[in-house]
């Protein structure tokens, strides 16, 4: 699932989400190019026109080989894995809000099966509102100078 956020080309604020919920099994980093090739990359390109800063998490997926080369490629601002923490869900406004609102609101009632979680998923994601986004967003900067203060350690226990 990839959620961006851009500035549209016609200034404004945009965001867009792509989700792919699959029950396959399949090599991360294969379908990983395609969704990207195929529907991330074009949908941010519609929205945002030229000029995006495109950033992933260290997941094994994302610092593929490939996929770092298609980014660096593709995209005019790539932040590559080897300038992103490692081990970084403090600064990742999906790790560090949107995925446990999210789980909160799936999780409200039983799940009865895989499907049941599926369409719990994309139902919840459906409803899911901008102004939670925007404020885990502007939370990131100050995140940042947190992290950069502590040397890379932890921090969240410094921010009020």
């Amino acid at each position: 699932m990839w959620r961006f956020e851009c500035e549209g080309k016609n200034r404004s604020f945009q965001a867009a989400t792509v989700a792919i919920i699959s029950s396959c099994t399949f090599n991360a980093g294969d379908i990983g190019l395609m969704l990207l090739t195929k529907h991330v990359l074009p949908a941010i390109k519609e929205l945002s026109g030229d000029y995006f800063t495109f950033q992933q998490d260290s997941a094994p997926a994302h610092r593929a080989r490939e996929t770092v080369e298609l980014l660096s490629r593709e995209t005019p601002d790539f932040i590559t894995p080897l300038l992103w923490p490692p081990n970084s869900p403090d600064l990742n406004p999906v790790d560090y809000k949107v995925w446990s609102v999210l789980q909160e609101r799936v999780y409200r009632g039983r799940i009865r099966d895989v499907e049941h979680l599926k369409v719990r998923l994309v139902e919840e994601w459906s409803l899911f509102s901008q102004n939670i986004v925007d404020a885990a967003v502007k939370q990131w900067r100050v995140r940042l100078r947190a992290c950069v203060k502590a040397d890379g350690g932890h921090f969240e226990h410094q921010l009020s």
